[in-house]
């Protein structure tokens, strides 16, 4: 039981990282973890989704 007290509170970390990185991508926010936004820096062009290109 405790077990899958604790899968819900991963699935429910993992959905609010989720939202926040839609949000990054948007330029809404940049409330994430460090390492999400290394990962995101890295391999997505931000200014270039905000153009629209």
């Amino acid at each position: 039981m405790q077990n899958n007290r604790h899968n819900k509170g991963k699935l429910k970390a993992i959905k609010e990282e989720y939202k926040k990185t839609q949000g990054y991508i948007r330029g809404e926010t940049t409330d994430l973890y460090s390492a999400t936004k290394q990962a995101m820096d890295k391999y997505i062009d931000i200014e270039k989704l905000k153009d629209g290109k």
